[in-house]
């Protein structure tokens, strides 16, 4: 589950036009919070699924764009 083209690029958030320094503090605060969630999510020693189906969201909403685009592997646009 591990996407390689992201991970460990949390730093590049400065990157990205209009995100605040505060925002950019708060994703990488909760970017490093939930590291053991992704960390045992990737251990293969719990069953993990993936929605693939989306429900109660406009289908072009930007969160399930985005979602699509980090699950190809892409930084949002």
């Amino acid at each position: 589950m591990e996407n390689k083209r992201t991970e460990g690029h949390i730093d590049r958030l400065s990157e990205v036009t209009g995100i605040a320094t505060k925002r950019i503090a708060m994703i990488q605060r909760t970017w490093a919070e939930q590291k053991s969630i992704k960390d045992l999510m990737t251990s293969n020693k719990i069953h993990v699924f993936r929605l693939t189906q989306v429900f109660r969201q406009a289908s072009e909403s930007a969160i399930i764009t985005t979602a699509h685009q980090i699950n190809r592997g892409q930084i949002p646009q």
